[in-house]
């Protein structure tokens, strides 16, 4: 299920014809917070809230998508963001269009989140506005993504909607993830790829934080750190060249 439709249900034929509807309905969605509101229920009667949350979330991360994303953040341009806002609100439609609103909570989507698509990284957004929030729906869900990340919940498992839930936030699951990422050797652990991945996304100040781990605890002699890092500074990193790698860390302000 995508978006781009016209208001009979039926697809432009022309595509970018389509790619400027969307655009269009997207910074009109930014600007008009009453017209998100009536799109967000009418599309998730019982959930829109939490949607709305990972929506206002996306403002503060970067802004790029895509596999050669780059860590780049543009608060002060706001046309930068709707790309991804438009990715968020499709991928979140494709996981939670099938389900009975009658039975969508926060909590339950952490747990279950990992069985539902094969998109469920953008699911990290919402949790993580959930988490920021805060309350007692907050503190459900921050343990349900930790539990998950562990690979220790009875239903839930690992990924990027855990990942990316529990460092999106505002900082405070980053004691969590630090400890997850040094649990064991980056090359041998199989959720380390989606650790990194979600380190560029943190909170400027967790980000800053886990840099400072991976020299001190010398992991950029690992080949996911030196593409990771690659991502976070916008530079081209090889852990066949470390000096370059701990030079362009320790660059880093």
């Amino acid at each position: 299920m995508y978006f781009g439709r016209l208001p009979d249900g039926n697809y432009p034929k022309d595509w970018e014809e389509r790619d400027h509807l969307q655009w269009a309905s997207t910074i009109e969605m930014a600007g008009d917070p009453k017209i998100r509101l009536r799109v967000f229920t009418a599309l998730f009667p019982t959930f829109h809230v939490q949607v709305e949350a990972g929506w206002q979330l996306l403002a503060r991360l970067p802004y790029t998508l895509g596999y050669a994303r780059r860590a780049f953040r543009a608060p002060d341009r706001p046309r930068d963001v709707p790309p991804k806002r438009e990715s968020y609100l499709e991928s979140v439609l494709d996981c939670l269009g099938p389900l009975p609103d009658d039975t969508l909570t926060a909590d339950w989507l952490a747990a279950w989140a990992v069985h539902l698509n094969w998109r469920t990284d953008t699911l990290g957004y919402l949790f993580a506005g959930v988490i920021d929030a805060g309350g007692p729906t907050a503190e459900a869900v921050f343990t349900i993504l930790k539990d998950c990340a562990a690979n220790r919940h009875e239903i839930g498992g690992p990924g990027g909607h855990a990942t990316r839930g529990s460092s999106a936030a505002r900082g405070r699951g980053w004691d969590f993830v630090e400890g997850l990422l040094l649990a064991g050797p980056t090359a041998e652990r199989g959720c380390d790829t989606t650790i990194l991945e979600a380190v560029d996304e943190a909170h400027p100040q967790a980000f800053c934080r886990m840099l400072g781990v991976v020299l001190d605890k010398n992991l950029i002699r690992f080949a996911s750190v030196a593409r990771a890092a690659g991502v976070w500074l916008g530079e081209e990193e090889a852990v066949e060249n470390p000096k370059k790698l701990k030079a362009d860390l320790l660059a880093h302000p």
